[in-house]
């Protein structure tokens, strides 16, 4: 067989076209090196994925650990005071989202934060306590007074009280209000606002009656301010704390204010 001369191969395979001697098989077609590089740069390197992948998993990192505080955040609050998502929301205000005026509302019968006196709980008379607050903000029309343990029966909370709809030139809540089931009809006649259904059924006040040995309970007495009265129908049934949160959620929230007070059974 007769050899095969360099000047017998084809034209790709000659000089000046990237071909090495035919016994190394390394031959190359015109073109091909480019093709490959291009081939080669559609990935990236292995330093330059390694980083993108840190970072990635470094951002995931941070928002899962965001995220897991605002939930053990929300729920901490929630055991700690159930009621307070409710009253926190009071802060804000339906349409402009401006921040709400702070009221002052005390009590002559208590300092706040101070011992609550026998005679407004369930050990004495269970009458209700004398309440007074500042000048509501400009634009209210009604008032609403709230009064509740917020730990009570193993955190679901226990509501006292539900006073809705005083005339916002009232400024104060006389002591020993009686409940809805025991004034007259002149007395309803006469009355400027109306009680809600508490937790322990009574549409008016109960006061404060922990249990014993569970330490001391704290009580807030809240008002809110309202653009608008509370759209209830008294007359078919005395709303209970969840009806007037509806109602409350469909007026404007102008302004709020809370005094507390301390009882318990050793």
């Amino acid at each position: 067989m007769a050899a095969t001369r360099r000047s017998d191969l084809p034209d790709w395979m000659g000089e000046g076209n990237g071909a090495e001697d035919i016994g190394s098989l390394t031959l190359s077609q015109p073109g091909q090196a480019s093709r490959d590089s291009e081939y080669l740069n559609d990935f990236p390197s292995e330093p330059r994925s390694r980083l993108r992948w840190k970072r990635c998993c470094i951002f995931s990192f941070v928002m899962l650990s965001l995220i897991g505080l605002a939930i053990g955040l929300t729920v901490g609050i929630t055991k700690k005071n159930p009621q307070q998502l409710f009253s926190g929301a009071m802060f804000f205000t339906r349409g402009g989202g401006a921040k709400v005026k702070v009221m002052e509302i005390t009590s002559p019968a208590f300092d706040d934060g101070g011992a609550c006196p026998i005679k407004y709980t369930a050990d004495g008379d269970d009458a209700s306590p004398p309440l007074m607050w500042s000048t509501p903000p400009e634009g209210t029309e009604s008032l609403v007074v709230i009064v509740d343990d917020p730990i009570a029966r193993n955190g679901k909370g226990f509501t006292h009280w539900l006073v809705m709809n005083i005339p916002v030139d009232e400024n104060e809540l006389s002591e020993g209000i009686l409940p809805s089931e025991y004034l007259t009809n002149d007395m309803k006649e006469d009355s400027t606002f109306s009680q809600g259904m508490n937790d322990a059924n009574i549409a008016g006040y109960t006061g404060p009656d922990p249990p014993e040995g569970g330490g001391e309970h704290t009580y807030y007495f809240r008002i809110y301010a309202l653009g608008d009265e509370i759209d209830i129908d008294i007359n078919q049934a005395s709303p209970t704390r969840q009806t007037l949160k509806n109602a409350m959620n469909e007026v404007k929230h102008l302004g709020h204010g809370e005094v507390t007070c301390t009882y318990g059974r050793d």
